[in-house]
């Protein structure tokens, strides 16, 4: 069997289904990804942001590390197999680092991981959730950008656990003005591949939340709904 699949770059092919299980087949063989794209990867304490200009004649990027502040490092100095630079200069002695994490002391916060994770899949492009997001134009604000201590300003401490962000104009940056925290329920209905669920002449944005309302179980409500996709 053989299926006809989108390539991260744009262009389409027709691949075998032993080349996709068995992750043979990464591309559509005609692009060619740079090797050089740092961005989204992981560097000692370092997680590359994006590319920001120059430092004298090397390539900069820009760097958050683990203590919230963010730095700007020469691609030869992230890479460079002897005396690497991984962190923002933190490591340099045990009372800066003590320093910087009386900060905000949460680099090992669930919230944390919520802020790398969105500058993540906004900027790296070997992300596999990057074609929803920076692949759409889906940025993150220079305030955000700029620290992890900024996007907690911000956003505060989620209500609960399992609250998730969530962007109110799905076509929007992660920003200040643009972000809530939400339940995933509300969260999955607000997703571009959202299920659109028809029950007795109500739409619902997901089987458990039709469920819920109708007092019928989830495979119930598969049985007798109309359920359908739906792409913004």
């Amino acid at each position: 069997m053989r299926w006809k699949c989108m390539c991260k770059c744009g262009n389409t092919t027709v691949v075998s289904e032993h080349g996709l299980v068995s992750g043979h087949r990464k591309s559509c063989g005609k692009c060619v990804p740079d090797k050089f794209d740092l961005t989204g990867q992981r560097f000692g304490k370092l997680i590359v942001v994006r590319e920001d200009g120059r430092i004298r004649a090397s390539r900069a990027w820009l760097c958050a590390c683990d203590c919230g502040e963010t730095t700007r490092v020469p691609q030869g100095s992230l890479t460079r197999k002897v005396s690497p630079t991984h962190s923002c200069g933190c490591l340099l002695s045990p009372e800066e680092v003590s320093k910087r994490n009386t900060k905000h002391g949460m680099s090992r916060h669930p919230l944390y991981r919520t802020w790398s994770g969105i500058i993540t899949r906004c900027y790296n492009k070997n992300d596999p959730s990057y074609v929803d997001y920076g692949g759409r134009g889906v940025e993150v604000c220079d305030r955000w950008l700029e620290s992890f201590e900024n996007f907690y300003r911000d956003m505060g401490e989620k209500p609960s656990a399992e609250y998730q962000i969530d962007r109110m104009d799905n076509d929007g940056p992660y920003s200040p003005e643009n972000c809530h925290w939400v339940e995933p329920r509300v969260n999955q209905q607000n997703k571009r591949n959202s299920l659109v669920v028809t029950l007795k002449g109500e739409t619902f944005g997901s089987v458990l939340h039709a469920a819920e309302v109708c007092s019928m179980s989830a495979s119930r409500v598969m049985r007798e709904a109309v359920v359908e996709k739906r792409y913004l």
